[in-house]
């Protein structure tokens, strides 16, 4: 037999390697959906003499598992609805009991008109009050039908946690075992466009993303992302790596963006053309490529090198050229430079060379 079932207990798991469940057609007092909103009924059905519950104590089941450190495991979390399956008899109520998996709850208005399916959503805002999968009416409500890819065949995978915690009169707090209230830890979204890792590390007290990492592949684009900030007001900094593919070129981003100070440090490479680019209170861009090499610096200077070896340099300001000669063209003809008081050199063909402090005048 199939019997509704809410997870009352978990942390005996790795004591018993069961965990403890109430099911409703065994539960003689009244039933209820939500613990958060009922903490009481946890303790219920406790024998203090025996220290025992009149809940049962169920095995985890898993469609891919049995070996020896193989499987797809989750730990049910506290006031998770689900159904439980014992194996025996009916009429023995089995010799054990199961925890086969969780119940997707439609939940309806008075006119009978579906409203709700805690459904998990693949948005990564969906977090808090009103940001299920299937949420009619919400901020994230799309076109009339959902806010999770799930429905369109894809994989979704958003985790939270709850627990058992007493406040200062030892009894048990509603807020960590309401799920609206639980931030997501992680979420992992497969579907036939892209597959997407996300990891909020960091939130505020309004259930808002302080910091996350985040893995984002498709066919044409993919991404690998840090972010962080100190508080909400402020702008995140980034850290950002991103590969796409236009069908012409092949190209990679390496950044590091801070809004704050305006500060935007990459590295870009687009088949054979590498720019390393730095802006601040100095804008800087190197460029490598087929055509040669550039260096630029605030708008004020730049070296060019070209791919037949020509060199042109502009600047607003001085140029310094320092070393033991500098030479021109292919053939033994240099610049006279000298760091001695001797300004004046004599030629052997009577001309007469004198070092100069500067090259016009």
């Amino acid at each position: 037999m199939i019997y509704n079932a809410l997870v009352m207990d978990n942390s005996d798991f790795t004591k018993t390697g069961t965990i403890r469940v109430r099911i409703q057609n065994y539960y003689m007092g009244e039933w209820h959906q939500d613990l958060s909103s009922h903490t009481t009924d946890i303790n219920e059905g406790y024998n203090a003499e025996a220290k025992t519950y009149s809940d049962f104590d169920a095995y985890i089941f898993s469609p891919i598992g049995g070996g020896q450190n193989y499987g797809l495991f989750i730990l049910p979390e506290i006031n998770t609805h689900g159904i439980i399956a014992f194996t025996g008899t009916p009429l023995e109520r089995g010799t054990h009991c199961f925890w086969m998996g969780t119940i997707f709850t439609p939940s309806f208005d008075t006119n009978g008109n579906i409203n709700n399916i805690n459904i998990p959503s693949d948005k990564i805002s969906s977090n808090g009050v009103g940001a299920d999968g299937f949420v009619s009416g919400s901020p994230n409500f799309e076109n009339g039908l959902s806010t999770s890819a799930a429905y369109d065949g894809a994989l979704v995978l958003r985790l939270k946690s709850t627990a058992i915690m007493l406040d200062d009169q030892k009894k048990i707090k509603s807020d960590p075992l309401n799920w609206e209230k639980s931030n997501t830890e992680n979420l992992v979204v497969l579907n036939k466009d892209n597959v997407l890792i996300h990891h909020p590390s960091a939130y505020d007290t309004n259930q808002k993303e302080l910091a996350y990492q985040e893995i984002n592949l498709s066919s044409n684009s993919s991404s690998i992302i840090m972010s962080s900030k100190s508080s909400v007001s402020d702008s995140a900094k980034t850290a950002f790596l991103k590969l796409a593919n236009n069908s012409v070129d092949l190209s990679f981003t390496l950044s590091v963006n801070d809004p704050k100070n305006s500060i935007v440090n990459s590295i870009t490479v687009i088949d054979n053309s590498v720019t390393i680019k730095s802006s601040g209170s100095n804008n800087s861009t190197i460029t490598v490529g087929d055509t040669g090499i550039n260096l630029k610096y605030n708008n004020n200077a730049s070296i060019s090198v070209g791919n037949g070896g020509e060199i042109t340099i502009y600047t607003s300001g001085a140029i310094h050229i320092n070393g033991g000669e500098v030479r021109m063209g292919t053939g033994n003809a240099r610049v006279l430079t000298t760091n001695s008081n001797i300004k004046t050199y004599n030629c052997d063909n009577g001309m007469v060379i004198t070092a100069s402090d500067s090259i016009f005048g």
